[in-house]
Order: structure tokens, then C-alpha cells, then sequence
């Protein structure tokens, strides 16, 4: 929860500032990457596939991509709360699954 916490206000501050720091990018791209692998290995295992096998659908890690929507501006001990995040909707075309 650390680094979710840090990559928040890393892209908060870039967003507050207007300006894009080489090391901050550096820095967000370190954490996004790590939470997805770590989120990716729960994957692997829910959906029993072995090591690459999530590379074809490659997966959003809603929290990682958006953390302002799911976590509350100030760190929080109890983590996540009941009113972050967004709704989402999805629809269907010819069998393949569209978010709108």
C-alpha cells in the first residue's frame, strides 16, 4: 500500500505543478510497474496460468492506473474507502467486451 500511496502523490504533485520532472516520470513508471507485477502474480494464480500467460490480455490494475479515484487525499491507515473510485460500464459487441 506504500507504493500506491507514493505513486498518488508523485502524479498529485505533477498534476498541482504543471510540469513534468524526468525523475518523478522515471519514478512513477518504477512504482506502476512493480504494483502491476505484484497484482499480475494474485492473477496467476486465480487464474491458474503460468508465468507470461497474462501477457495476451494484459490486465488494468484499476488502482494503479487512476490511485486519486481510489484512494482519499491524505494517507489513510484503514486503506481504501467505501466512496472512491468510479463505475464503470461495460458493453458487449460480437462477443467482445467494451468499457464505455
Amino acid at each position: 500500500m506504500d507504493k500506491l500511496w507514493e505513486l498518488r502523490q508523485l502524479r498529485r504533485e505533477l498534476m498541482q505543478h504543471g510540469h513534468w520532472h524526468g525523475n518523478s516520470l522515471t519514478r512513477i513508471e518504477q512504482l506502476t510497474d512493480q504494483l502491476n507485477a505484484l497484482f499480475n502474480e494474485s492473477l496467476l494464480e486465480v487464474l491458474n496460468l503460468r508465468e507470461g500467460g497474462l501477457e495476451a490480455i494484459r490486465p488494468l490494475h484499476w488502482a494503479v492506473a487512476f490511485p486519486e479515484a481510489f484512494l482519499p487525499p491524505d494517507p489513510d491507515p484503514s486503506g481504501l474507502h467505501a466512496d472512491t473510485g468510479f463505475h464503470i460500464i461495460t458493453v458487449e459487441f460480437n462477443g467482445v467486451g467494451s468499457a464505455v
